[in-house]
């Protein structure tokens, strides 16, 4: 899978990219860029009138930002600032994103306990910066703040590998080992020509860019197949999920049957069963494979990326190739001393 980064070579650059991510407000987050200016303080521009067209509210008047500094995708909005309830559960909330894991210490202030013993990520933000996407990186390292790379192994049906996890790992707590060593992952962006040749139909042209990745045999620490593939998967953007969240089951529904009428071909709006056993609409993620927030940052990956069990979920996210592994080596043994 390709991933294509557009860049044009000209002012017409910039103008894009506003209108790319005014699109991208519109449609997903409702954190809309007004037009008037920022104070003398530098804090978030306010509307120059209190009868603005409803078309700036995207998100509806409890629910539009009009934040336009750099920590536009973290704000809250109206209707949780407007409530003292919603506003407590939301800076909850953000401790969960935006506090890093350690394996050991005091829970309290800015780090909790419980990382590992293998692990994606050592925080939610880490991969989200500004609550945004991912940078886009040279290298694969999970400590390069802005990493948003997540690693994808298969075998040559797409399947993933059964050694690894589907998100595989490549930080460990010592003594252990990463399933995979950084140092052999390597990424190698390469040009790209397209079936319009680049050119705009006056002339104009524009450049692509994809990466590549491959990883060494040697770099992983858990047995492989013959032959594997990988590619990257890009973090996404979380701002304007709590928005869609609030959409009620039976609107989406609703909406749903409506397009259904028109295409076959529409997900959004199918119920799905959830791991808790209830039945909801989906919505979220680009696969559309999720219905509620839970089933997914909350039961799936704010878990698997740090390795933290809980209550009901006792276990870590590693597979029986990886524990034996590293039950068998020698290093791990004697660091632990059960090599005596």
């Amino acid at each position: 899978m390709r991933y294509v980064f557009l860049y044009r070579n000209n002012k017409d650059y910039e103008i894009m990219k506003k209108l790319f991510y005014l699109l991208i407000m519109f449609t997903i987050a409702g954190h809309l860029s007004s037009c008037s200016d920022k104070d003398a303080g530098g804090s978030p521009s306010k509307p120059t009138t209190d009868s603005l067209a409803e078309e700036w509210y995207t998100g509806g008047k409890l629910g539009t930002s009009f934040n336009e500094t750099s920590s536009a995708y973290e704000e809250s909005t109206p209707v949780v600032n407007n409530n003292a309830t919603y506003l407590a559960e939301f800076n909850h909330g953000e401790t969960f994103f935006e506090n890093v894991f350690v394996t050991g210490g005091s829970s309290a202030g800015a780090t909790r306990t419980g990382l590992g013993p293998v692990y994606v990520r050592n925080s939610c933000i880490s991969c989200h910066p500004n609550y945004g996407h991912g940078k886009r990186m040279e290298r694969y390292r999970a400590d390069d703040f802005g990493n948003g790379y997540l690693l994808v192994v298969t075998d040559s049906a797409d399947n993933y590998i059964s050694s690894l996890t589907a998100m595989p790992q490549t930080k460990a707590v010592a003594p252990y080992l990463p399933p995979i060593e950084e140092s052999g992952i390597h990424i190698v962006w390469k040009d790209y020509t397209d079936e319009f040749g680049n050119k705009f139909s006056d002339g104009e042209t524009y450049s692509l860019i994809y990466p590549e990745v491959t990883i060494d045999r040697d770099a992983f620490n858990v047995p492989m197949p013959s032959y594997y593939k990988v590619r990257l998967e890009a973090t996404i953007g979380i701002y304007g999920t709590g928005l869609v969240d609030a959409i009620p089951d039976d609107s989406i529904r609703a909406q749903f049957t409506k397009e259904s009428a028109y295409s076959t071909n529409v997900k959004i709006g199918k119920d799905i069963t959830e791991v808790d056993g209830t039945t909801h609409p989906a919505r979220f993620t680009y696969g559309l494979t999720r219905g509620t927030l839970q089933n997914g940052p909350g039961a799936n990956a704010m878990w698997n990326i740090t390795n933290v069990t809980r209550s009901n979920r006792t276990y870590n996210y590693i597979t029986a190739a990886y524990a034996t592994a590293m039950s068998q080596n020698k290093d791990v043994q004697k660091a632990l001393g059960e090599d005596e």
